[in-house]
């Protein structure tokens, strides 16, 4: 219909029109026409023809109602109107109505566009285009020939795809639309067997819960969602639902094996997906989600995938990524996800390469070492092993028997066969063995060799006991020309005479119980027979330790001692040369300090049961025997040149109480 224009109008172009086309539905109305509705003239004609109804008037086209005698465009008109406001009043009627007028318009449209492709058609054989109807659409809509048929490229271009597409055929295409198909094919008891089967591994509900809400047993759950499934499975290898097979198979050869939850999800939580994606996770899969990633059921986590991948194809802790990614490659992980499921396992990305971020930071910095092939400074190795400190991957170094120092701070692995580096004394002997050398040139061939600082060469050169420097040129300490201390024992923080002995006041920290050796200062080095650059042993209670003198002396661990004289941290440990090759100890402990001052004093002088004046002790102590003059004042005089501060300052308190 034309909305409200009149009837008459056009009435006269649609005289074969049947009634029921120009008011659709007027065949469905249920009561008979009466006078007033359709108007005597025709009323009478009807009834005694045995026609009288609307079906039956619906089956007249308007020229043979117009030939009754009495009836003419405006009595048509009107009966026309009277139809359409009855078929309105009745909504089934009336939606009725309107699927026929969608149809008539339908069918009008599909006659307008098939009468379009006629005379393209046509329009193509005249000019000579041969091939086919789609050849002959593209040619005309590119010509510019006048003789075109421009109404049918019009009709053609107005011709809406919806109009066309069949309901019955789009489930064929749509794999959502077959899904609901699909849905609503299923003999599902209740909607908790569907959510089960289509839970992505983890399912809402125990077979226990859903059975107590279904009436059944747990093992009667289970075989209803396995029959459920099978269902499923079988329903879309059917034609009806291939567009849900054919969409499952598409998908998992877009994302195979794994993929980042979000491709899903898109920023939705788990429980916002419905059932349909669901379906096609269960069928490309089935597919499992943990919380970040979805993998199929079949396939490990996506972290032990990747890992396990790294170890088949890693040379020395690193592969090339691109090496690795050809690899998962061959496990259903498509380049896409390389990157993200990277780091879901432990590895970095360095570069063009990934190394393996297992195990110690000393393990991690050998694979670097392997993968640059050269040596390496401690500081950018630690940036690289994202070390707390330098010191924390140094003091890992240290003792790792895969690595060594061969320049200051510079690592190498020991298998490179390079010169260890034990520091700039040690290198700059192992030159002047050769004998004197200038201390410029020195100085330029350790900076070169091991990246020594050519000023801490000539400080060396002029301070270290092991070596003369005259004239500017550097030559080992010869054997007649012995080294002697700048400063005596008497000289030295915290040396004291203990039971006649000279002694070093240690004291036990965490180190120190850990078994780490001790710096010791030049004198009491040279008092146990330590020569610059030399190294031996000493005899203790418990076994030996080490006595070395290369950059500076040192004793080695003192732990065994320490355990076996139940020292802990904070007490006062006094190791004292008792012979020529031997060393004891003395213990002061931290918790029998002494409140009184006199007493406290005596005890961290490594005196705590001498009797006596107090003077005189800690002139024993100092080793400034004959010195006693009853005021203190040599003794303060010493600790104040050996640096005994706190010494010092508990010695003022006691003169000043007197």
């Amino acid at each position: 219909m034309k909305g409200d224009v009149d009837f008459e109008i056009w009435i006269e172009d649609r005289e074969r029109d049947l009634l029921g086309d120009l008011v659709p539905g007027m065949e469905l109305l249920p009561s008979v026409p009466t006078p007033d509705q359709i108007g005597r003239p025709l009323h009478g004609y009807l009834h005694t023809h045995d026609r009288l109804s609307w079906e039956m008037l619906a089956t007249m086209d308007a020229s043979e109602v117009m030939l009754v005698p009495g009836v003419g465009p405006s009595r048509l008109s009107k009966i026309l109107r009277v139809a359409k406001k009855l078929v309105a009043a009745d909504p089934q009627i009336a939606e009725a109505a309107q699927v026929q007028k969608e149809q008539a318009r339908q069918e009008a449209l599909s006659d307008r566009v098939v009468d379009a492709l006629v005379d393209l058609a046509s329009w193509a054989s005249a000019n000579g285009i041969e091939g086919s109807l789609l050849d002959a659409l593209a040619i005309a809509v590119a010509s510019e020939d006048p003789g075109v048929p421009v109404w049918a490229l019009k009709v053609l271009s107005d011709a809406n795809i919806a109009a066309f597409a069949d309901p019955a055929r789009v489930v064929n295409y749509d794999p959502r639309v077959a899904a609901t198909q699909l849905f609503l094919s299923l003999d599902v008891r209740h909607d908790m067997l569907l959510e089960r089967v289509l839970a992505m591994g983890r399912p809402a509900a125990t077979l226990e819960q859903m059975g107590v809400v279904l009436g059944i047993t747990r093992e009667r759950v289970r075989q209803l969602c396995v029959e459920l499934q099978n269902d499923i499975a079988a329903k879309v290898r059917t034609p009806e639902f291939h567009a849900v097979q054919a969409e499952a198979e598409r998908f998992a050869e877009r994302h195979g094996a794994v993929f980042p939850a979000d491709v899903v999800l898109q920023g939705r939580a788990v429980d916002q997906v419905d059932n349909y994606e669901r379906l096609i996770l269960m069928l490309a899969g089935p597919f499992r989600f943990d919380g970040d990633w979805f993998s199929r059921i079949a396939a490990t986590p996506v972290d032990s995938l990747v890992l396990n991948a790294f170890d088949q194809v890693q040379d020395r802790g690193a592969v090339a990524r691109d090496d690795l990614a050809d690899y998962l490659g061959t496990l259903d992980v498509r380049g896409d996800y390389v990157d993200d499921a990277l780091e879901t396992a432990p590895l970095r990305r360095v570069g063009d390469m990934v190394v393996d971020w297992r195990g110690s930071l000393a393990a991690k910095a050998i694979r670097f070492l392997h993968l640059r092939d050269e040596p390496m400074e401690s500081a950018e190795l630690a940036a690289l092993v994202e070390a707390p400190t330098p010191a924390s991957l140094t003091n890992q170094l240290s003792v790792n028997d895969q690595v060594h120092l061969v320049g200051i701070r510079r690592y190498a692995l020991v298998e490179w066969d390079m010169e260890p580096y034990a520091g700039i004394v040690p290198a700059m002997v192992a030159v002047l063995r050769a004998g004197p050398v200038g201390v410029d040139r020195l100085a330029d061939d350790l900076h070169r060799e091991f990246g020594a600082s050519p000023n801490s060469v000539k400080i060396l050169a002029s301070t270290h006991p092991a070596f003369l420097l005259e004239e500017g040129v550097v030559r080992l300490r010869p054997s007649d020309q012995p080294y002697v201390p700048k400063t005596s024992l008497t000289d030295t923080r915290g040396c004291f005479v203990v039971d006649g002995c000279w002694s070093l006041c240690i004291k036990v920290d965490h180190d120190f119980l850990r078994g780490s050796g001790r710096q010791l200062p030049e004198a009491f080095a040279v008092h146990l027979g330590l020569e610059p650059l030399g190294s031996g042993r000493v005899r203790t209670p418990v076994g030996s330790t080490l006595l070395r003198w290369g950059q500076s002396p040192g004793v080695g661990s003192l732990r065994l001692l320490g355990e076996h004289l139940d020292v802990e941290q904070g007490d006062l440990f006094f190791l004292r040369r008792n012979s020529p090759s031997s060393v004891d100890a003395v213990v002061v402990r931290q918790a029998d300090l002494p409140e009184d001052l006199d007493l406290r004093l005596r005890a961290l002088v490594g005196s705590p049961g001498a009797t006596g004046d107090l003077e005189q002790v800690l002139s024993d102590a100092l080793g400034l025997r004959g010195t006693v003059n009853h005021d203190f004042t040599e003794e303060r005089k010493a600790l104040l040149e050996r640096g005994e501060s706190d010494l010092v300052d508990l010695l003022d308190q006691i003169m000043r109480n007197g």
